[in-house]
């Protein structure tokens, strides 16, 4: 049986999602892989099932060529269950264009569950669900994020 949702977050998952962040952040997908491993499976909301680290890869390369990115998450529940943690987080994103140009911004209600690889956590598996700024806003009155994790966006040149 899973213990009780933490009221705050473990220090080791609140240094893991802010080591996630800060490689999301970077643009570099040497940075973000050992955040996976080959059996994670993530299920982006109208694509495909993304299995393993060569598809996390794939759906992750085009966005790093094209734009920097800045992100915000805001972590709402932790469970523990043995080797796992069940998390639950909010996360804003902002995808500046690499040449210049309008910043996208979008946001996603996502569902993770981490497992301890060897002395550090991995994605085993994740869900994204996207949402209007309107909607991510009421989810932050109606349930205050424990911790907030902010990556500013890393200045890097047109690859």
């Amino acid at each position: 049986m899973p213990e009780p949702a933490a009221q705050t977050a473990p220090s080791d998952i609140a240094q893991f999602l802010t080591a996630y962040v800060a490689a999301y952040g970077s643009g570099s997908l040497e940075a973000l892989r050992p955040f996976y491993t080959a059996d994670t499976l993530i299920w982006p909301n109208q694509r495909l099932t993304v299995r393993g680290w060569e598809e996390v890869r794939t759906m992750f390369e085009p966005s790093f060529e094209r734009f920097s990115i800045a992100a915000r998450v805001h972590l709402q529940e932790v469970r523990v269950l043995g080797e796992e943690r069940f998390l639950r987080f909010l996360t804003q994103v902002h995808l500046t264009p690499l040449g210049g140009g309008a910043v996208t911004e979008a946001a996603f209600r996502d569902f993770a569950i981490l497992r301890r690889e060897g002395s550090r956590w991995t994605i085993f598996r994740n869900i994204d669900q996207p949402i209007t700024t309107d909607q991510l806003q009421a989810d932050l009155l109606r349930d205050p994020p424990m911790t907030v994790i902010d990556q500013p966006a890393k200045e890097r040149g047109t690859r």
